[in-house]
């Protein structure tokens, strides 16, 4: 049976309750980063409707989500299967990411104050303490509550729409997975994005940005490229 008690933070760092679909969502998602639903590998709603305890109906939505995200592919007569991803797919989807994001904080950044800052800084702090106690779902949550931040606050209402759309959650899992550098360093990374928001320069906070995002295309790549070449994943941060 599966807990329905989780929790997540919405987009300001506020908890809220998780639904039954979120919780079977994450279940399928972390199956496939993890390897433990492999590439290719069908994705039997009724298999995992029983083990999970509960009806299909949430079990097809968020196989929908993640075919959404690019995770899952489906076929029409034969269901839906673990998307084989290519080094290509990494490169799209983060370099898309990249372009979204700096044009998201050279809008913000032209209207932050101080409390922006604060928050910012609140929530970078709350990445290092969840990575430093190896608690890499918390430290997804907080990661993403950042970057969901500043493109809310970049009062874009299209830029944002079109930023869920790439289904940035479940893409930060994905790095906090498959890169090989140490989860508490992937949170640092994130002081140098506060620090160039506080210039209130919108092209110097456009282009940290777009490096901070761009950066993990070959840490990405070279994970998968590991696997696809025989290896196995080299999950460090799981």
């Amino acid at each position: 049976m599966i807990a329905r008690g989780d929790t997540y933070l919405n987009d300001f760092g506020k908890v809220k309750q998780k639904s039954l679909r979120e919780v079977v969502h994450d279940s399928i998602r972390d199956a496939i980063v993890k390897g433990n639903l492999r590439p290719g590998e069908r994705i039997v709603e009724s298999r995992i409707a029983r083990s999970m305890g509960v009806s299909q109906a949430p079990v097809r939505e968020a196989i929908r989500e993640l075919e959404q995200a690019g995770l899952v592919v489906s076929y029409p007569n034969r269901g839906a299967f673990v998307r084989e991803l290519t080094p290509k797919d990494i490169r799209e989807i983060y370099s898309l990411r990249a372009v979204l994001e700096r044009f998201a904080v050279e809008q913000a950044v032209r209207t932050f104050e101080e409390s922006d800052y604060e928050h910012l800084e609140n929530l970078v702090g709350e990445m290092v303490s969840h990575a430093e106690a190896g608690d890499t779902k918390a430290f997804v949550e907080s990661d993403y509550a950042f970057h969901a931040y500043i493109c809310k606050k970049s009062g874009h209402e299209l830029l944002y729409k079109t930023w869920e759309g790439i289904s940035p959650w479940n893409w930060t899992f994905v790095t906090a997975l498959w890169d090989e550098r140490p989860t508490v360093e992937l949170a640092k990374r994130h002081i140098a994005l506060v620090e160039a928001l506080k210039s209130s320069d919108p092209e110097v906070a456009g282009e940290v940005m777009y490096r901070h995002i761009h950066d993990l295309v070959d840490d990405v790549s070279n994970a998968l490229e590991k696997h696809l070449s025989g290896g196995e994943w080299q999950h460090s941060n799981a």
